[in-house]
């Protein structure tokens, strides 16, 4: 599954809402790749 990144997703978003959709898009697929070994 591809990352959506902030910044091809939103043309318009600010460099600093560029990193913040980064970093959520890294914790999302971190905490779901926990889950999946734990479940």
């Amino acid at each position: 599954m591809q990352l959506c990144r902030a910044c091809s997703c939103f043309p318009r978003a600010t460099n600093l809402q560029c990193e913040a959709g980064e970093e959520l898009n890294l914790a999302w697929e971190t905490s779901r790749f926990i889950a999946a070994k734990i479940y």
